[in-house]
Order: C-alpha cells, then sequence, then structure tokens
C-alpha cells in the first residue's frame, strides 16, 4: 500500500470514528453541556489525529462532513451554522497539522472557539433574531469549543503515544 493510499484509510478510519462519536448523543442521556463536552473532546481528539495522520485535503474533507451529519442529528439547529462549524474545524486541523509544539493546546482551540462563536453569531444576527433566541443557539458554540479542543488535544497526545509504543 502506497503512502496515499495509508492516508485515505487513515482518514477514512478516524471519520467513521469522529461520526461514531457524534451517534453516542443518541444512546447517552447526558445533559446538553455534558453531551457537547464529552462528544466534542472525542470529535476534536480524532480531528488531531487526522491532522497529524493525513494531509490537508482529506482533513478538509472530514471537517466538512461532520457539520453536515451534526445538523441532519438536529445539534445545530439551522444549515447556515454548516459553513461555520466547517471553518472552526478546519482551522483548527490545519494549526494542529502546521503547528507541533506545545503552543497548540492553546492556540488552536483559541482560534477555534473564535471563529465558530464569531461566526455563529454574525450569521444569527444577519437573520434578525432576537438576541435570547441567538444566546441559546451558540451556548455550545462558544466556551465548550475551547474546553473540548483543549481535551480533544490531549486525548489525541494520549492515542499517538500508545500507537508508538506499539512500534
Amino acid at each position: 500500500m502506497n503512502e496515499r493510499q495509508k492516508k485515505l484509510v487513515r482518514a477514512a478510519l478516524l471519520l467513521a470514528v469522529a461520526l461514531l462519536a457524534q451517534q453516542l448523543r443518541f444512546i447517552l442521556p447526558l445533559p446538553k453541556i455534558l453531551d457537547t463536552l464529552v462528544i466534542g473532546s472525542l470529535v476534536n481528539g480524532a480531528l488531531v489525529l487526522t491532522a497529524h495522520y493525513t494531509d490537508l485535503f482529506l482533513a478538509a474533507i472530514t471537517t466538512a462532513a461532520l457539520p453536515i451529519v451534526a445538523f441532519l442529528q438536529g445539534h445545530l439547529p439551522i444549515p447556515i451554522l454548516i459553513p461555520v462549524v466547517f471553518a472552526g474545524n478546519f482551522v483548527f486541523v490545519m494549526l494542529c497539522y502546521f503547528i507541533s509544539n506545545k503552543a497548540i493546546i492553546i492556540i488552536g482551540p483559541l482560534l477555534k472557539t473564535i471563529t465558530i462563536y464569531g461566526g455563529a453569531l454574525l450569521m444569527l444576527n444577519l437573520l434578525g433574531l432576537p438576541p435570547e433566541k441567538i444566546k441559546a443557539m451558540v451556548l455550545t458554540l462558544s466556551w465548550p469549543q475551547l474546553i473540548t479542543g483543549v481535551l480533544g488535544i490531549i486525548l489525541a497526545g494520549v492515542v499517538e503515544k500508545r500507537l508508538n509504543s506499539q512500534g
């Protein structure tokens, strides 16, 4: 198997892991915010591994697929948020791809959060929704993104150490 095929297989497996993590909300009866923290951390871990073990094109496909499925599951309330979440996830993946030092644990999640939260506020305000409706819709797109980004990086680091110890 050549290197391109290996990357494609890795990307497919990591996308499957992320999509399965998103499905957990249907079988784990957790409060919304805890649901977001658990599932978001698993998905972000898969995104970090995708950045490290595939390429940016395959990572872009992954980051595009995840919010589409989240919308179809009802986790994203309106389709206008799909490109916002894609953009935030892709910023996160690009940073994880290009930055290999410990600064990524702050820079990646912070820029992802700013992108998603700022983009969601912009899009929802453009729709003219009432402020209380916007506030409720963007809760999971705000500070939880920072936490799940950090936890995803830590989780990916644990998985990578395990993979490297296996040879």
